[in-house]
């Protein structure tokens, strides 16, 4: 046999499983990007579940400093407690705002949003009510309100719609 003819023979037998192995590579590269892409939609999805945690988190620390100042303030009528309670009623809406903007997509928790805005604007409205009370001198009456812990009922539903 001949060099010509051996090196012919050669690259005919290497042509094949050097074609096989491009297509290989080909398929594998393709399925790469396919698994990069979904990972890319999957951390898209975790941080945008996060920022929803952390909107509620933050409507929680908001009702939960008002609930403390509030508190303190029917217990000892000391004006100085209602610090975190002034002002509870804006940065309650602004995290309502944020959480509306983060699940305007999703109707399942848009209607959960909007059971939950009612509660708060409830859990607001018992709070504000009880303290005017007081104001007004009722101090009995303001503590026997808190008393029937219709509040806390309000703040556990608020627990539960919001999931913490």
């Amino acid at each position: 046999m001949r060099a010509d003819e051996l090196s012919t023979k050669i690259a005919s037998w290497w042509r094949w499983p050097f074609i096989a192995g491009i297509a290989m590579l080909g398929t594998l590269g393709a399925m790469a990007a396919s698994q990069y892409s979904e990972f890319t939609r999957a951390s898209s999805d975790i941080e945008h579940a996060e920022s929803i945690t952390r909107a509620v988190d933050d409507l929680m620390t908001v009702l939960v400093n008002a609930e403390t100042g509030y508190r303190g303030y029917l217990l000892s009528g000391n004006p100085i407690f209602l610090e975190p309670y002034r002002g509870v009623d804006v940065s309650a809406r602004d995290a309502m705002v944020t959480l509306t903007g983060l699940v305007a997509g999703d109707t399942r928790r848009r209607d959960d949003l909007s059971r939950l805005s009612g509660l708060v604007d409830e859990r607001l409205a018992e709070m504000a009510g009880n303290i005017s009370r007081f104001d007004r001198g009722d101090r009995d009456g303001a503590i026997a309100n808190v008393r029937t812990a219709n509040g806390k009922r309000i703040m556990d539903q608020i627990r539960l719609v919001s999931g913490t």
